[in-house]
């Protein structure tokens, strides 16, 4: 291209001293030189045009790409803000965003996020806001940043004294860049606090896990109130409810990375199955039914009474809202055509049925919220109330050990005295036997004597009939005699 302009350049030349020369016969000399500078100052001038003319096509293109990216930022910015309807794994947008961050912010109420340990010590542990580092614009020297203006309220203490709040760890999460609560530190009461720091005590005695946490945890956030339980809080982002996850495709790697090593695997099952269909052996506390209206039906939600929260509950006996907050403007009933569906609580969708108003479509697992206001104290007396019970235990473990101890001194002497008996047993049966032995010899010789005895005795009657036979004859002898003297 450049040669071709040089070609171009040099035809001019040419073509000028041309008609130049062709002209001299009828000009004057001031023509000529008027000429001659025309085309001098003709000559700096092309580059001039040239560059200016390669310049506008380079801006020309720098605006036609920069119109086109604020055509498509402006779509992005769209799409961020109001979302994708035709993408729905793309998430919801910024709006719906905000919505939800709203309606969080209502359920925990105040937050102090990123509340670093300033100070531990038998007064309290001593919290203060982590430093915020924002980043300049670029191209921004930071000895021309602007002073910020001192916010309203600045001499405000940062928390209520006296304000009872729920303390959580804080950690980064995976590769985000920002922190979430990882760990629950207790229930803590707040002591001191000013504009820049907050001193916080615990308020009831905490766990050994708690307090080891306590005095190694870096970083800390304080909620005014505890967090609710959710179901959308473990959903895949992107994730839309269908047939098979009536709340959506449940994010396994997030719960698993949460609750995995926490909890009990039952529990874990709980979360993972979350909102898919229900299985004959789950409780009737986690069956929810999907109903199909078989016909228009019409159904009281907002109750005649209107109440606070405070005041007793959101909700009256009935289950009707009584809350103003939660009723409805358009009226107290909500309405239902044929062929609507709905999913309720098994008894309710059983009234359903039994009415003759909705029909059975499917069954889904529903886990059942935790209300952590509720479930927290709860659990700290169960576990006083384990404590106590393992320290009983503990004792009547060490009552059983020692009684363990004397049974074994026990038995080991009794073995001792056992063999020493059955030594002695031993003894005593060769004694026995020695003396079943003697008494047969003497039983022998008794017998042997009574024989004797008998025909010594049976001797001694024949011996005495003899001599009476001798003492008779004797006598009628000396009788005879006696008389045969006397005649």
């Amino acid at each position: 291209m450049k040669i071709v302009l040089l070609i171009l350049l040099f035809v001019y030349v040419i073509a000028f001293f041309w008609i130049l020369w062709k002209s001299a016969s009828v000009w004057r000399w001031y023509h000529i030189t008027l000429m001659s500078l025309a085309f001098l100052l003709v000559i700096p001038l092309l580059p001039m045009t040239a560059a200016v003319l390669k310049s506008r096509s380079e801006w020309s293109r720098v605006h036609v790409d920069l119109s086109e990216r604020l055509e498509r930022g402006e779509q992005e910015q769209q799409r961020l803000k109001h979302g994708d309807p035709g993408d729905p794994a793309g998430g919801v947008g910024l709006l719906a965003l905000q919505e939800q961050l709203r309606s969080f912010n209502r359920e925990v109420g105040r937050v102090n996020r990123d509340m670093v340990v300033r100070n531990r010590g038998p007064q309290g542990i001593v919290l203060a806001p982590a430093p915020q580092q924002q980043a300049l614009p670029e191209g921004v020297p930071v000895e021309e940043e602007a002073e910020a203006a001192p916010p309203a309220g600045a001499n405000l203490p940062l928390i209520t004294p006296g304000m009872v709040v729920y303390a959580f760890v804080e950690q980064p999460w995976q590769q985000s860049g920002f922190t979430v609560p990882t760990f629950y530190l207790g229930e803590f009461r707040v002591e001191q606090s000013t504009p820049d720091s907050v001193t916080v005590v615990p308020n009831a005695p905490l766990e050994p896990g708690q307090q080891q946490a306590v005095n190694q945890a870096g970083r800390w956030a304080l909620y005014e109130l505890v967090p609710l339980d959710g179901h959308d809080v473990f959903v895949a982002e992107g994730s839309q409810s269908d047939e098979d996850a009536i709340f959506g495709r449940v994010n396994e790697e997030l719960v698993n990375s949460l609750l995995g090593n926490r909890v009990l695997p039952k529990t874990l099952q709980s979360y993972l199955r979350d909102g898919t269909r229900a299985q004959p052996d789950d409780p009737p506390a986690t069956r929810w039914v999907k109903v199909e209206f078989t016909k228009n039906y019409e159904i009281t939600v907002d109750g005649q009474d209107q109440r606070s929260a405070s005041d007793g509950g959101a909700f009256d006996s009935l289950g009707q809202a009584v809350d103003s907050r939660l009723q409805r403007t358009e009226g107290d009933a909500v309405s239902f055509s044929a062929g609507d569906q709905l999913i309720v609580k098994q008894e309710a969708a059983t009234t359903l049925i039994n009415e003759g108003a909705a029909k059975l479509v499917d069954t889904y697992f529903v886990r059942p919220l935790n209300s952590y206001r509720l479930v927290l104290p709860a659990l700290r007396q169960q576990i006083d109330y384990l404590t106590r019970q393992a320290e009983n235990l503990q004792r009547q473990q060490e009552v059983v050990q020692e009684a363990v101890t004397l049974t074994t001194a026990m038995q080991t002497e009794g073995q001792q005295r056992q063999l020493n008996l059955e030594k002695d047993a031993a003894q005593i049966g060769r004694e026995v036997a020695a003396l079943k032995a003697y008494q047969q010899q003497l039983e022998e010789k008794l017998r042997a004597t009574k024989r004797k005895m008998a025909e010594l005795y049976r001797d001694n009657l024949a011996r005495e009939r003899e001599l009476t036979a001798i003492q008779q004859q004797l006598t009628r002898q000396i009788d005879a005699r006696v008389g045969a003297a006397g005649s």
